[in-house]
């Protein structure tokens, strides 16, 4: 997880770690939490806005980012190069 190079620091975060996470095939472990949001008037900050960045960010980084897990398993599949395996 630390190996993963993050670019956003606002709300596009979530949806580019859900996508490099997805794209390396890593396990997800769902924890339950108490949360209770705070409401327009306490300051909840987040818009309509704030979805089409995230939008946004998913595609930016689905198109960006490469299929790590893929290409792992083609080099662990593949004979080692320069090395006698006899």
């Amino acid at each position: 997880m630390q190996a993963i190079p993050i670019e956003e620091n606002r709300f596009g975060f979530e949806p580019e770690i859900t996508v490099k996470i997805a794209k390396r095939r890593l396990r997800v472990y769902e924890v339950g939490i108490s949360y209770w949001g705070r409401t327009y008037e306490e300051g909840k900050k987040i818009g309509w806005k704030d979805g089409v960045r995230a939008v946004y960010c998913l595609v930016k980084y689905s198109l960006k980012e490469p299929a790590v897990a893929a290409q792992a398993a083609s080099l662990a599949e593949s004979p080692a190069r320069g090395r006698d395996t006899s």
